[in-house]
């Protein structure tokens, strides 16, 4: 059976009319000019359809003589108006159905593409997640070797602490030796120094004690005498300057021995 639209409806219905008011057969021209649609194929099968119905109800005139012509024809309009009413209506809901299974295919094709989307950023999230599980997995390594560095970082800082704690132990007890030692070579210094000195003193007063006596046991001349004079003061000069150095080198060592009690040497 051809598809039955409005076109196919009307070039139906133009038949019989042109068959009425021509006494001819409808043609395709005929039929396209009566319904303004130039549709060669719809307005061919609706001539076809009209052509094997109209021949139809011809035999089936003459088969039935005792049926009055003017009620054959009377029935054949009415059943003529109700196929054209039925087509109508079987377009109108063909054209609803088409229009609503072209919506349903615009919205099929917009879940579509909605999937397609969904489906593509489901791959675009699983891809995202994947490589974080891989960044997580790296800064979790990371994280134990920096864990692992900071734990051997804090064993020699601690080694560290205690060997500066064990060599400032050792620190102090060579200062303390040495400042001890320093004190006892002072103090033996010291007494070297004084016993020396008493030493040259005690020597100058006994040689100047003998030329005392030698002076006052002795009847010198004059020139002998003055000679006596001058020898000692000559001696009492080399005495005075020997005391002078003696005192000099006392003086020197003592600042030696401050300046390395202020800033003792470190082994």
């Amino acid at each position: 059976m051809p598809k039955i639209t409005d076109t196919y409806a009307n070039a139906y219905a133009c038949c019989q009319q042109i068959l009425i008011e021509t006494g001819k057969f409808p043609t395709i021209d005929a039929i396209r000019t009566r319904i303004g649609v130039n549709s060669p194929n719809t307005i061919n099968n609706a001539i076809k359809a009209w052509t094997q119905d109209f021949a139809e109800k011809q035999l089936d005139k003459q088969s039935r003589p005792d049926i009055p012509l003017t009620l054959l024809d009377s029935i054949e309009q009415i059943w003529k108006l109700a196929s054209i009413e039925a087509a109508k209506n079987y377009a109108e809901k063909a054209n609803a159905l088409k229009i609503a299974l072209a919506e349903m295919q615009s919205t099929l094709d917009q879940r579509l593409t909605a999937l397609n989307q969904a489906t593509q950023q489901l791959e675009t999230l699983k891809l995202q997640n994947e490589q974080a599980l891989n960044k997580i997995t790296t800064l979790s390594t990371t994280n134990d070797q920096l864990t692992q560095e900071a734990k051997t970082n804090v064993e020699q800082i601690t080694a560290l602490k205690n060997q500066l704690i064990s060599k400032d132990a050792q620190l102090i007890e060579q200062e303390t030796k040495w400042q001890e030692r320093q004190e006892q070579d002072q103090q033996w210094f010291a007494r070297r120094l004084q016993e020396e000195k008493s030493f040259i003193e005690q020597n100058w007063r006994e040689k100047n004690q003998r030329q005392h006596e030698a002076i006052q046991s002795l009847t010198l001349s004059e020139e002998s005498l003055r000679q006596t004079c001058v020898s000692l003061s000559s001696d009492h000069k080399k005495v005075t300057e020997e005391l002078k150095t003696l005192q000099k080198t006392v003086d020197k060592k003592r600042r030696g021995i401050i300046k390395n009690k202020r800033f003792p040497k470190t082994s």
